[in-house]
């Protein structure tokens, strides 16, 4: 798998001897604000993720955020700068409403986004890239959550869900599999290249030139 990126990431040291140029990810983190009127169609897009964000239990202390990755999701909450797959440990025991988040409530979450384990690539090759991020911005409005292509996984701590050699080998089957498009806008392979990676590179081709 070969990567552009301007960043280096958590799971880069696994892929440092990989010389494959296939499959391409152009890595480049982008903002997207899918909540403006003219951008209707990302938003109906990303419909399964804002949906199961709404589902997450609202915290006292942190922020809802849902990463999209290699065609599952993944909920999570931050605070500062700091961020939790581990929802148990930011549970504050004594909040008891039964609309924060509690175990009660998280195990509630759990049995109704059950149905949304299974999906289909649709998202991701829409988006052009298997990762990307919508976290809350605070308030009632959900015109201020914020929308991320390609986020620096360092920064979000998801190593604690993902292993680097397993982020890597799942970013690189998902892009080579699921969503085989993205092409190396730098790639300039002429025909005699093409030729000879094949094969066909001169006057006897595949056949064994004849004895001098």
């Amino acid at each position: 798998m070969k990567i552009v990126s301007k960043f280096k990431d958590y799971y880069d040291s696994v892929g440092a001897k990989d010389r494959d140029p296939v499959p391409f990810y152009d890595r480049t983190t982008k903002e997207i604000n899918v909540y403006e009127s003219e951008r209707s169609s990302e938003l109906n897009a990303i419909k399964p993720v804002t949906n199961l964000m709404r589902m997450m239990p609202p915290s006292s202390f942190s922020r809802r955020g849902v990463l999209a990755f290699c065609g599952a999701l993944y909920p999570f909450y931050t605070g500062g700068d700091r961020y939790y797959w581990d929802c148990e440990k930011i549970m504050p025991r004594e909040d008891k409403h039964k609309y924060r988040l509690n175990k009660k409530s998280w195990q509630k979450f759990l049995v109704d986004s059950s149905g949304l384990a299974a999906l289909d690539a649709s998202m991701w090759i829409y988006f052009k890239t298997p990762v990307f991020l919508l976290l809350e911005e605070g308030g009632w409005s959900h015109s201020r959550n914020s929308f991320f292509l390609n986020p620096r996984l360092y920064k979000l701590n998801f190593a604690k869900k993902v292993n680097p050699y397993t982020a890597y080998q799942e970013i690189d089957m998902f892009l080579g599999n699921n969503m085989a498009t993205q092409e190396d806008p730098n790639a300039n392979v002429t025909d005699a290249l093409k030729a000879h990676y094949t094969g066909h590179d001169g006057k006897y081709s595949f056949k064994t030139p004849p004895r001098q």
